[in-house]
């Protein structure tokens, strides 16, 4: 994730120091939820979420094509399309000029 494990204690610190004071803060000014600004809160919250899990689960879908699009098939069927198609550019290039000196001799 980061790169080296040390970095995991200073994420967990910072996320419990900003999880209490948001509980604090939650629990000394929350009242029956029906005040603009904490719907407002909450919408924000949930956009937020929804968010994080669509993007997780794309990446699941890509990693999944990923690794079906490369079990099978030959090295050339991997590669981009328009690697294919400058290769078959350059063959259909090559046989006409094989096929125009041919019928010059």
């Amino acid at each position: 994730m980061i790169g080296e494990m040390e970095y995991m204690w200073y994420i967990l610190i910072a996320c419990l120091v900003a999880g209490s004071i948001a509980a604090i803060a939650v629990i000394y000014t929350a009242t029956d939820g029906s005040h603009t600004t904490w719907r407002m809160a909450r919408c924000f919250g949930g956009f937020t979420c929804s968010m994080v899990w669509i993007a997780a689960i794309a990446d699941e879908v890509v990693s999944v094509l990923q690794v079906s699009s490369s079990a099978g098939g030959t090295r050339s069927s991997r590669e981009p399309n328009y690697a294919r198609s400058l290769d078959l550019l350059v063959g259909m290039k090559e046989k006409s000029m094989l096929t125009n000196s041919q019928s010059e001799n």
